[in-house]
């Protein structure tokens, strides 16, 4: 199973490329979850591996993606397929499932600063979902809750079930056994499901509203939407970490320029940096000179300090000679007397 990527552009919605690989290794089917880092520009990624203690852990920034292998301790070394993962809504728990096998959940801490995995809770559900049956499931925004869905097989019944990770419940929500699935705004759970009639069936989604409730207080409505054809969901992403943001304060939220915040202030302030792109200088311009001076940093694309200057004067040029990265993305800020960032920007250094 080669894990690969491909490139496309935003703006043109053209593939720039395809079948890109990153790792060669044996991994579990599918199943990757991306995570915001709390610095809120790169990414951390997690695939697991063929077994049940193995996990690729890849950060992706403005330089690429890098990968290392993790085992975790404690972990049974045990082949797994058709497993599920997820991040909660926060970023700060990450779920896995082993799926098709062996029923097993793994619930761990999550450092979006340091992409690590901690403090492993092991949940062994092997009484309550049957034995080579593949099992679909979802998580609850908070992380509290887990949602899986459940064929015929006598003596167990069919469907929906919720089980709790902090009382060990597991709880019957619905009759039917449709995939569960997080809706696209990270708040409500859909699951497919029908209205048999005589000789007639009609195809509806089911809704549960407060997925984070234990039990009833779930708030399932029962066939919400009706549909034409029948219901089919590909289990994606966690949607909400895509919009996370950075960890405002935190050792490692380097690039506060990056929040909108800040880029708002860029138009109160008035500063104007060129050219952008630049090679060996770039200018700043001010609309008068500052009052006190000015607090200049340049940030590499990796979030490094590399360049740091007092501002006095209205125009000021700066030689990036000294630089040590020699091409790709920069961030420039502008800093008050009270360390309170007043502008920042984007800028794209080029070669000679």
């Amino acid at each position: 199973m080669l894990f690969t990527y491909a490139v496309l552009d935003v703006n043109t919605k053209q593939l720039i490329s395809k079948n890109n690989l990153l790792l060669n290794d044996t991994t579990a089917p599918g199943d990757m979850q991306a995570c915001r880092h709390a610095n809120g520009r790169d990414w951390w990624i997690i695939k697991p591996g063929i077994y049940e203690d193995q996990y690729q852990v890849g950060l992706l920034d403005p330089t690429g993606f890098h990968f290392q292998p993790l085992i975790i301790d404690g972990v049974i070394h045990r082949g797994q397929f058709e497993t599920f993962s997820y991040f909660s809504h926060d970023g700060l728990k990450y779920i896995h499932f082993t799926g098709k096998r062996y029923k097993f959940v793994h619930e761990y801490d999550f450092d979006r600063c340091t992409g690590q995995l901690s403090n492993l809770r092991v949940h062994n559900l092997s009484e309550n979902l049957p034995w080579g049956y593949g099992t679909q499931c979802t998580l609850s925004p908070n992380g509290s809750k887990i949602y899986f869905s459940r064929g015929n097989n006598p003596p167990l019944e069919p469907g929906t079930f919720q089980y709790d990770f902090e009382s060990s419940s597991f709880i019957k929500i619905t009759e039917f056994g449709g995939a569960p699935m997080l809706a696209p705004n990270g708040k409500t759970i859909l699951i497919g499901s029908i209205i048999f009639g005589n000789n007639t069936y009609q195809n509806t989604i089911s809704e549960i509203e407060n997925p984070n409730g234990l039990g009833t207080d779930c708030n399932i409505i029962l066939h919400k939407y009706t549909t034409v054809s029948t219901p089919k969901f590909v289990m994606p992403s966690n949607f909400a970490n895509f919009r996370l943001g950075p960890i405002d304060g935190s050792s490692c939220d380097t690039l506060g320029i990056n929040n909108p915040t800040v880029i708002k202030k860029v138009e109160v302030f008035g500063a104007n940096v060129f050219p952008n792109p630049f090679t060996n200088e770039f200018t700043i311009q001010l609309k008068s000179p500052p009052s006190t001076a000015l607090q200049l940093q340049v940030f590499d694309g990796i979030g490094r300090l590399v360049h740091q200057n007092s501002i006095v004067n209205k125009t000021t040029t700066i030689n990036t000679q000294e630089l040590a990265q020699t091409t790709g993305l920069f961030y420039i800020t502008l800093t008050d007397v009270n360390g309170k960032v007043v502008f920042g920007k984007k800028m794209l250094r080029m070669n000679n």
